[in-house]
């Protein structure tokens, strides 16, 4: 999975999107739903959600199987919803947590942590990460 696998489905949902992205919480949610769906069913990549982490606590939002040579890939997402405008500094925390929980994937696994920003807000979010360096 990359970038351009979410760019696709959020291209294609994107009325669901706008919709989704004002509901409190749902934003996150659905797309970790609909990412598990696109990678299962379309792209026919074996996919987990809420794997537990091999040390530590918590759990991994989406890991894929390793594919065609590649590494088995965990991944992290974080999607800022327009409901949680005004609260940038505290999500920008968490995807600090996601980057830092990502570091306890299995040895020899890929990583990554992508975060969604709707565009309504986007410009609030780069302030704050300027801010934060």
């Amino acid at each position: 999975m990359n970038v351009k696998d979410i760019i696709i489905l959020m291209n294609a949902n994107k009325e669901k999107n706008y919709a989704l992205c004002l509901c409190k919480g749902g934003f996150e949610g659905w797309l970790q739903v609909e990412l598990w769906y696109y990678l299962n069913i379309i792209m026919r990549v074996s996919a987990a959600r809420e794997v537990a982490y091999p040390t530590g606590d918590g759990y991994c939002d989406l890991v894929c199987d390793a594919s065609e040579g590649k590494p088995a890939q965990w991944i992290e997402i974080k999607a800022f919803g327009a409901f949680r405008d005004g609260d940038e500094r505290r999500v920008l925390e968490s995807v600090g947590e996601d980057i830092v929980k990502i570091q306890r994937r299995p040895p020899g696994t890929a990583g990554a942590v992508y975060f969604l920003v709707p565009k309504a807000v986007a410009e609030k979010v780069e302030a704050v990460i300027i801010e934060k360096k």
